[in-house]
């Protein structure tokens, strides 16, 4: 064991994946020996947890408002962004759970956990569960309609000492255990043990969410979370209706992607500088918002973003019946948020702060946050999220194209955006997205 006087980084690296195709394959995941020898508490996940709404809805108001803050970082990055802050806090939340003194008390305000430690990992816990029977019932028949799933592994340095109550709070809140690897004697080894466990939870997706030199022979401690999200539209593209149609990048010159396009009816907004539309999923269970800034309007749009401004877009959304015109994209995005994390305010959880997560090893000074890797992959096309259009893929919405002309409003999607997945029952904001150049393949 090394001596206290020396800081041990816990890496945290998430890894959040939007993917097309069936998820059957992806989450039937073999968790066997080849990923590390389990350590566990003996106790279930409490399936019941015991949550008042008031709990369930500052949770997700907090989650909302640390979106924004960190979205307030992400931009300042080059490119097409996405990530998920949900996922993101929840992942956190579990280093949370270790978290003491002045390094907690910083963590909860900048991620806005507002609930204390014993009513927060029960609230997560319940969230979580709620946003996987929602998940549940709002899928089709046919596999179709919105589905969320999501895998945590925690990985610890073998033979080191984990409080018995810190493995506990994993099991009971967050279904997880902890994967002994051997870090301090094959770093490489160990990176590339987390690094098959992410693709092989992926579907292959993510191929090396953990880089060379993030993982050492000092670390203690890995977090991983990888999360499925696949959702059908409620109103689908028809596939006839794509065509080639230009875009307008940020920072290049005009480009040509396929654009699809229906004209139905959906909840719009349109304000001086920019314009709403809000595109639900199959099942009403999810839903995505699409901010469409003023041409030469984008950055100064993106500083007005916060929970507040939030708000009163979705609040002012009316149903209006509009020509829509969505670029078809695929895209991965990378976001080392270590340096986005300080940015936010939580300095004394990272390498090089007064850091207690004592609550993990019962030493003060020992652990550390050095980094926290997310990646993300998203792909939109016809029918949702689907890899595959489907042959049925049409809109019903044809029959609300109204008579007169002029009750048309033109939403043509063909220069940089904004878009936020929510989910409908809790507001809690799943994933977002911003697309400076829609043919580009990566952030």
């Amino acid at each position: 064991m090394l001596s206290g006087s020396i800081l041990r980084p816990i890496m945290l690296p998430l890894a959040v994946v939007l993917l097309g195709g069936s998820s059957c394959g992806l989450w039937t995941l073999d968790e066997g020996p080849q990923y590390g020898r389990l350590l566990k508490s003996d106790k279930e996940r409490d399936t019941r947890p015991s949550v008042s709404e008031a709990e369930l809805a500052a949770l997700a108001e907090g989650n909302t408002a640390f979106s924004w803050e960190l979205y307030q970082q992400v931009r300042l990055r080059n490119g097409n962004q996405f990530y998920s802050p949900y996922c993101i806090s929840f992942g956190l939340a579990m280093a949370y759970a270790g978290a003491r003194g002045h390094t907690a008390l910083q963590m909860a305000e900048e991620m806005h956990f507002g609930l204390s430690q014993d009513r927060l990992h029960p609230t997560f816990n319940a969230l979580d569960l709620r946003l996987s029977a929602s998940s549940g019932a709002g899928a089709a028949d046919d596999g179709e309609g919105f589905q969320l799933l999501i895998r945590d592994s925690v990985w610890g340095q073998e033979g080191y000492s984990f409080l018995p109550s810190y493995l506990d709070v994993l099991a009971e809140h967050y279904g997880a255990g902890l994967r002994v690897l051997d870090f301090r004697s094959d770093p490489k080894g160990a990176r590339l043990i987390i690094n098959r466990w992410a693709s092989d939870a992926t579907g292959q997706r993510v191929q090396e969410l953990v880089a060379p030199g993030v993982v050492s022979s000092a670390t203690r401690l890995v977090l991983t979370n990888a999360a499925y999200f696949r959702a059908s539209w409620e109103k689908r593209f028809p596939l006839e209706s794509t065509r080639e149609g230009p875009f307008q990048p940020l920072e290049s010159s005009m480009v040509t992607v396929p654009m699809m396009s229906q004209t139905a009816a959906f909840p719009y907004l349109e304000e001086e500088g920019y314009k709403a539309l809000r595109l639900d999923y199959a099942g009403g269970e999810a839903a995505m918002l699409i901010l469409l800034p003023a041409v030469g309007a984008f950055a100064d749009f993106e500083g007005t973003l916060n929970q507040d401004r939030m708000d009163a877009i979705l609040a002012d959304l009316t149903l209006r019946v509009v020509e829509l015109t969505l670029p078809k994209f695929a895209y991965e995005a990378g976001l080392p948020l270590g340096d986005v994390l300080r940015g936010i305010g939580v300095p004394d959880a990272m390498c090089g702060g007064m850091t207690d997560f004592s609550g993990i090893d019962g030493m003060l000074g020992t652990l550390c946050i050095s980094e926290v890797a997310h990646s993300g992959y998203v792909q939109i096309d016809e029918n949702g999220t689907e890899a595959t259009a489907a042959g049925d893929a049409v809109t019903d919405g044809a029959s609300a194209v109204p008579d007169r002309p002029e009750e048309l409003v033109q939403f043509s999607v063909d220069h940089p955006f904004i878009f936020v997945i929510h989910d409908a029952q809790t507001g809690t904001v799943l994933f977002i997205g911003r697309v400076v150049n829609a043919a580009l393949s990566s952030g």
